[in-house]
């Protein structure tokens, strides 16, 4: 594992760390930094996280509130905001949990979710926990982005085409046309309708078991 992915993962479970903490960030080489509290527990901070620059930093925020500070996980939860306000309504106006969990099971997830949301500081921690575990892979991927890092994906590997006299389908086809011409040779008269049933019976049938291209060689 890289220097990278070894800072990430240590940031990753300083975000998961429960309680107040003091941030200390290196924001630039003459010995600059800033400092404040994440106050995400009302209580004395519990550890000092020292953090290299202010790309560490997004990062870090990114991690400690991803329904906050990455796009796609707050589009996620405010969709299931809206959805558990939505039950709310459908209460008001008197129907019950039961009957709207029959019309839709996840409507009822949201709602549960709604409410531990905004239940206090102890329930929010523990649903971005979730968040992080829940999107993990996402977060770490564009972590990396925010720090340059380019991932190559590995190339997939090309088929390579076959030559046409190896093709089922091009064989195929020139013996049906040969056989129908020697039928015809002998006497027996076989219908252009009948020539391209058989023929495209016989293409359907070999496309489905013929996965390479042909080229012309």
């Amino acid at each position: 594992m890289s220097n990278i992915e070894n800072r990430l993962k240590e940031l990753f479970e300083i975000a998961d760390i429960y309680g107040n903490l003091a941030i200390k960030v290196l924001i630039d080489d003459k010995g600059g930094i800033k400092t404040y509290l994440t106050n995400d527990i009302d209580e004395p901070p519990t550890k000092v996280i020292e953090l290299n620059g202010e790309k560490e930093e997004k990062i870090f925020k990114m991690f400690r509130y991803p329904d906050l500070e990455h796009d796609v996980i707050k589009q996620s939860v405010r969709r299931k905001i809206e959805r558990g306000l939505m039950v709310d309504r459908m209460l008001e106006k008197g129907m019950k949990l039961e009957e709207i969990g029959a019309l839709d099971p996840s409507a009822i997830e949201d709602y549960y979710f709604k409410s531990k949301y905004f239940a206090g500081q102890r329930e929010l921690f523990w649903i971005r926990s979730e968040l992080r575990n829940e999107w993990a892979d996402v977060l770490i991927q564009d972590a990396k982005r925010i720090l340059g890092v380019v991932e190559t994906k590995p190339e997939e590997p090309i088929e390579e085409a076959k030559p046409i006299y190896k093709s089922k389908t091009v064989i195929t086809n020139v013996l049906a046309i040969i056989i129908v011409a020697l039928l015809r040779m002998v006497g027996i008269e076989i219908s252009a309708e009948q020539v391209v049933a058989i023929l495209g019976s016989l293409n359907v049938i070999l496309r489905a078991i013929t996965k390479q291209p042909i080229k012309l060689r």
